[in-house]
């Protein structure tokens, strides 16, 4: 039965592998240490998931030298024939040629593939092994305070190996707590206790009250040390060379079969308990790597640092730079106002429909005077002011607007973080632990996300146009009195024209003859004058209209909306990183990961 571990600590090896080499030389002090963190990670994973969560429980005899784990490996042997050479080969004793110097597997099948030059898998039927309800391979493994470092990694081996642990102790490490670092470096394990005691009074079997209390008092801080542990409950076994070697290996079989049938018979705690110690294993490597990386913390933290505030605060900093400054702002909204409000005035109220055409361009050559001016000083209000304009005249959105704003943003970004960046540059030198400098390359800074944020402004700039702009029904009254006003006027030269006219038609119809010299014939300053006359009121009105569509409170609330609203929008992209300041630099990232395992 297999599952899949719940953390990914292969993945953080290879993130902090690809970061190191980025920043450090391959041969330095630091990479290789680094190095060592990650694959021991990758090898202690593996074996976890490998061994901890195979078809066949695993159960690996742990502790210091001298504790009597291979003692206890023999209590799992059955006193047959099949098991006889088994004994030999397992021996236990305080002399150093007695000691274990191999990591001994024990069990009917090899559950896994075995390291040949420091692992030994040996055959033991299931019928010549302690029944605990299953069948189950065993380790045997070395002391781990040996000073040898072959057998230091092999007692690390087993720790990683098993999916139970069994702890092989006496009550004098009990009371002196020198196991509590190597309980730590097990936590998240299921890990049972086995107290080697030397029996006082008359019983063999039963430890004193002090020694109960002691235990007690230790577990409990182990659980503190290593608080996702779960220990079993302690089992006291008294010492073979006071009891007797065959009472004290049937208290022992006895005590462990008890303790560990439950235990192996539940699967499903065994494998969340791997996933635990994967997860435990991975902060163990996090540690590691960040007291590794501290010089690296303390030389580069602190213009990261300065870096990621200043990508934090760009939205505020930015903002007055994408939004423009008021003049332009304005000049856009009256620009607007006056083609809104020609755009909603029927076409049939002539000619006060062109006078209005008229007054907007005379009124609009200030704005285009100012539009000319800023031109190198583009905008969102600019460039949604293009994009309009480009619509409503049947033509392709002027790009040039849009590049001169990205370059413009990409220059103010620039300048804001070269000096925090020179910085960085010249921290990585320091930590590079190469004894040569080079000079600092130029980083290209983009905000990401920068045409979003232009389509979303037009719709903000239109939703506030219509929002602010001149109510239709002061259009169409001014419309309809301009236009009544106009032709009103105009009826009188025109009735009196026609009305001579019509009359020398009909004398000459009667009379049979016609003469042009008969039909009245007007100067062009008496229809010049008339015109200029009916148009005066015209005029009047259209200008009142216009002046109330284009208003200076009417642009300035309007304004003041659109700079709100456009802020608000650019605080909430850089907020979900829709819209995001981005440094192209590797090596920053890089910094940025290890940084982020040193802070963890």
């Amino acid at each position: 039965m297999t599952s899949s571990p719940s953390p990914v600590p292969l993945g953080f090896a290879d993130q902090v592998d690809a970061a190191a080499a980025l920043i450090f030389p391959s041969d330095s002090p630091t990479a290789m240490r680094i190095g060592q963190h990650t694959t021991s990670l990758r090898e202690d994973s593996a074996r976890l998931k490998e061994r901890g969560m195979g078809d066949v429980p695993t159960i690996a005899l742990v502790g210091k030298v001298g504790e009597g784990k291979s003692w206890l490996a023999q209590c799992f042997l059955n006193g047959d024939t099949a098991s006889a050479h088994v004994r030999e080969m397992v021996r236990s004793g305080q002399n150093a040629g007695d000691r274990t110097h191999q990591l001994i597997w024990l069990g009917e099948s090899a559950p896994f593939s075995a390291r040949s030059h420091d692992e030994l898998f040996v055959r033991v039927p299931t019928s010549s092994m302690l029944d605990l309800g299953t069948p189950y391979a065993l380790a045997d493994s070395p002391g781990y305070s040996d000073h040898d470092p072959t057998l230091e990694a092999l007692s690390s081996v087993a720790i990683t190996s098993a999916s139970v642990k069994i702890l092989a102790t006496s009550v004098s490490q009990i009371r002196d707590g020198s196991l509590l670092p190597f309980v730590r470096s097990m936590d998240g394990a299921t890990i049972v206790p086995v107290v080697r005691f030397r029996p006082e009074g008359g019983s063999a079997q039963l430890p004193s009250d002090d020694i109960i209390s002691d235990c007690r008092r230790e577990i409990a801080q182990w659980s503190e040390a290593a608080p996702h542990c779960h220990f079993a409950a302690p089992l006291f076994v008294p010492d073979a060379g006071v009891a007797g070697q065959e009472e004290a290996e049937a208290i022992a079989r006895k005590e462990l079969t008890e303790t560990l049938q439950p235990i192996l018979a539940d699967r499903a705690a065994l494998d969340d308990r791997i996933d635990i110690q994967l997860r435990e294993r991975l902060a163990i490597a996090r540690q590691d790597i960040a007291q590794t990386l501290e010089p690296f913390r303390q030389r580069i933290g602190a213009p990261v640092e300065q870096l990621n505030q200043l990508t934090a605060e760009a939205g505020a900093s930015i903002e007055d730079e994408l939004i423009g400054n008021n003049d332009v702002l304005r000049g856009a909204v009256r620009a607007r106002f006056r083609g809104d409000a020609l755009d909603r005035t029927p076409i049939l109220l002539f000619p006060y429909r062109s006078l209005l055409g008229i007054l907007g361009l005379t009124l609009g050559a200030w704005d285009r005077v100012i539009f000319a001016t800023m031109g190198s000083v583009p905008s969102l209000v600019l460039s949604a002011w293009q994009a309009a304009k480009s619509f409503k005249d049947g033509k392709p959105l002027n790009a040039s607007l849009r590049d001169d704003l990205r370059s413009k943003v990409q220059e103010s970004l620039q300048d804001r973080f070269a000096d925090t960046l020179r910085a960085f540059a010249i921290g990585l030198e320091s930590v590079a632990e190469t004894g040569t400098t080079t000079p600092p390359e130029r980083h290209s800074i983009t905000l990401r996300g920068l045409a979003g944020l232009e389509m979303k402004s037009r719709t903000i700039i239109d939703d506030e146009i219509r929002g602010h702009r001149v109510n239709g029904v002061v259009l169409w009254l001014g419309g309809i009195v301009a236009t009544a006003g106009f032709w009103t006027l105009m009826a009188g030269p025109i009735a009196g024209l026609y009305s001579d006219y019509l009359m020398n038609l009909l004398a000459d119809l009667k009379a049979g003859s016609f003469s042009w010299k008969a039909y009245p014939t007007p100067s062009a300053s008496l229809w010049l004058t008339s015109l200029l006359l009916s148009l005066a009121p015209t005029v009047v009105v259209a200008m009142l209209v216009m002046a109330s569509a284009c208003g200076g409170s009417r642009v300035r609330r309007t304004t003041k909306a659109i700079r709100k609203a456009l802020g608000a929008e650019i605080g909430r992209r850089f907020g979900e990183e829709k819209l995001k300041v981005e440094i192209n630099d590797p090596k920053l990232e890089a910094a940025r990961k290890l940084l982020g395992v040193s802070s963890s």
